[in-house]
């Protein structure tokens, strides 16, 4: 920030100033810095993703799409296809998302957020299965990815069957029958024996 007031003229220092502020969660000055940073020098494409970024923490994705999409006209890359996608992804547009995220696995198959954001794509349908798969090829390529592993523990999770739930009636007949047997240990001894003779007389028929 010191380099920035001293040199407000210096595109390079103000969009290292601009990139310190979104990465403080201070987006909008980030968003501003950003543009500052545009007039002041050649913008390449990495100053428009990651104002990009800023625009997005603002919640203004058609804004944060635009300047993804200048950034790809400079030097197309995986990552700002994967941004987009991510940016459509998160807005519902599932198709446009596709589209973008393999437009991103083609330009680079190495890079792993793509895949990340694919998962989360069929975890937002409800297709765990396909989500996982998606979680995992990310996590073939960097093992580290944190993102890729909570997604995928809680896409497991929902793919682990779970016990089907017991009705009220059933619920207090459970803990009627629970109160009943701790109050009298013989009703569980007359109940197997019972139970262990209804057996035999089934049997001998």
């Amino acid at each position: 920030q010191d380099t920035a007031a001293k040199s407000p003229n210096n595109g390079r220092a103000r969009f290292q100033l601009a990139f310190a502020q979104w990465q403080n969660g201070n987006c909008a000055e980030a968003a501003k810095n950003y543009a500052a940073a545009e007039k002041m020098q050649a913008p390449d494409d990495r100053l428009y993703i990651d104002w990009a970024h800023a625009l997005d923490c603002l919640n203004q994705p058609d804004e944060a799409v635009a300047k993804l999409r200048e950034a790809i006209k400079i030097k197309p890359s995986a990552l700002a296809y994967a941004q987009i996608g991510m940016i459509y992804g998160k807005r519902g547009h599932s198709e446009e998302a596709l589209v973008a995220l393999n437009q991103a696995e083609k330009i680079d198959p190495g890079f792993e957020m793509t895949y990340v954001y694919k998962g989360n794509l069929h975890a937002g349908r409800g297709d765990h299965a396909a989500a996982s798969a998606q979680y995992n090829r990310a996590l073939a390529i960097n093992p580290g990815n944190e993102t890729a592993k909570q997604a995928l523990a809680i896409s497991q999770q929902q793919l682990r069957p779970r016990h089907p739930r017991l009705t009220v009636t059933e619920r207090r007949g459970s803990v009627i029958r629970s109160i009943v047997d701790r109050r009298n240990p013989r009703a569980v001894v007359s109940r197997k024996i019972i139970s262990a003779s209804c057996s035999t007389s089934a049997g001998r028929h």
